[in-house]
């Protein structure tokens, strides 16, 4: 009789083990969830960033977690920080310390999906059990380098330009800006078709065109010397005089003749 008590416990036991051997890496999937959080909302090719990793528990078990990996597609592998949540009851969650990440910059335009992958414990009957839970469906959209470029010159560009068309500039000057405003004008089309490269490209053109015109010498304004001025003033003066007098003397002839 004691045999087969000493037997059952045994059989138990090991029955419990088992159970506890099979959790292990099988932390279901509808006993958590995940999110995300970018550190901002647009990425180019060559960025850095970070991303944070948010877990919420629906596991009637409490939950540990000692480390959270990210994986972008670019990456042959994961990025890793260690962690040490506290226990985490279900309908809890624990946010993660941030990730860094750096985009290539011959990373292709576009979605591109990430997964994380979490070492931690489950509380179960019999102790602490290991757990890495994994989760796939992150993305992050990444965006052409050729595209930022182009942003941050297109403003300059156009205050360039409007400053030198108010600008007093001679005949070649004038060709060479209008030219200037050519290449502005396509770049401006091509950004609307995505050739972002192109159109950085043509902003450049329309700038060099510009920086050429404003070296240019500026005509310098025909406006009459002060001497010039002043002869011409004499000259009038002398002129009306002369009427004057002829006028008068034209006037005192007849009375001379009546005497």
């Amino acid at each position: 009789m004691k045999k087969a008590v000493l037997l059952s416990i045994g059989l138990l036991t090991v029955i419990l083990l088992s159970c506890s051997m099979l959790r292990v890496n099988a932390l279901n999937s509808n006993e958590w969830s995940w999110t995300y959080a970018f550190d901002n909302t647009t990425y180019y090719q060559g960025d850095s960033g970070t991303v944070t990793i948010t877990f919420t528990s629906n596991c009637p078990d409490q939950l540990q977690f000692s480390s959270l990996s990210v994986q972008f597609d670019w990456m042959t592998t994961p990025t890793t920080v260690t962690a040490s949540s506290p226990n985490i009851a279900t309908g809890n969650q624990y946010t993660f310390p941030a990730i860094s990440f750096s985009i290539p910059s011959d990373a292709t335009v576009g979605s591109h999906s990430f997964t994380i992958s979490m070492q931690g414990q489950q509380k179960e009957l019999l102790g602490w059990t290991s757990i890495s839970p994994t989760g796939t469906g992150g993305s992050i959209n990444v965006l052409d380098a050729y595209e930022k470029v182009y942003d941050q010159t297109i403003q300059t560009v156009q205050n360039s330009l409007n400053n030198a068309q108010n600008s007093n500039l001679s005949p070649d000057a004038q060709a060479l800006l209008q030219q200037a405003n050519n290449m502005y004008n396509q770049a401006t089309t091509l950004a609307g078709q995505g050739e972002w490269q192109s159109a950085v490209n043509d902003l450049n053109s329309a700038s060099n065109y510009i920086s050429q015109a404003l070296a240019l010498p500026t005509p310098t304004p025909t406006i009459p010397e002060f001497p010039t001025i002043a002869v011409l003033a004499i000259f009038l003066v002398l002129s009306l005089f002369a009427v004057i007098v002829l006028t008068v003397r034209k006037r005192k002839i007849p009375s001379a003749f009546k005497s």
